[in-house]
């Protein structure tokens, strides 16, 4: 065997998305939006992920239909919706059959190699289905839709590309014909 193929590199293989549900995460039958967590919550998830605790976590981006960019953070993509109201503020997205639901895309820019961030997604949907979870630091996630408040929570384990932007993306498919509505999305950045 030549030296050439024995040291050849393996594949990067992308971390684990890990989704939890922090809180309850969900509210069946409830048109109020779920909470924000606060630092205890998501810092207990932290150490059950990481195996340390942080040492601090604090907001880094906040968006919705009223403020859709924050400079030198990041910016919101919203793909196939209907409507947007900033008064809301929220994203209406079109009713749909079993295919393709809509997408929002949030898109952090300026994020460094070591970078740690948790997310919560709030939405309202009164329809069945999945949510694909998707971001360019971690491999896909899927999760039921439960109608009709739902939190959407995970946590990104440091970034380990030097790009400098990290796309993060939620995705709804239907069982049968649906709509949502995005609320915000919450991102706070961890420290170790």
């Amino acid at each position: 065997m030549s030296k050439s193929i024995a040291t050849k590199t393996k594949a990067k293989v992308k971390s684990k998305l890990s989704f939890v549900p922090v809180g309850a995460g969900t509210q069946k039958r409830d048109l109020e939006l779920s909470g924000k967590h606060d630092f205890k919550a998501w810092g207990d998830l932290v150490f059950s992920e990481m195996g340390t605790k942080p040492k601090a976590m604090g907001p880094y981006l906040v968006l919705n239909a009223a403020h859709t960019k924050t400079s030198n953070k990041g910016w919101l993509n919203a793909i196939n919706c209907r409507n947007m109201f900033a008064d809301g503020p929220n994203i209406d997205f079109l009713p749909q059959d079993t295919s393709f639901g809509g997408k929002v895309e949030v898109w952090m820019e300026n994020v460094s190699v070591g970078d740690s961030f948790t997310v919560q997604f709030r939405v309202v949907c009164g329809y069945n289905g999945t949510w694909k979870i998707s971001s360019s630091e971690t491999a896909q996630f899927q999760t039921n839709i439960v109608p009709v408040s739902q939190s959407i929570d995970f946590f990104i384990p440091p970034v380990e590309s030097n790009y400098g932007l990290v796309l993060i993306a939620l995705e709804a498919q239907f069982s049968n014909s649906g709509s949502w509505v995005f609320h915000d999305v919450i991102i706070n950045k961890v420290t170790f």
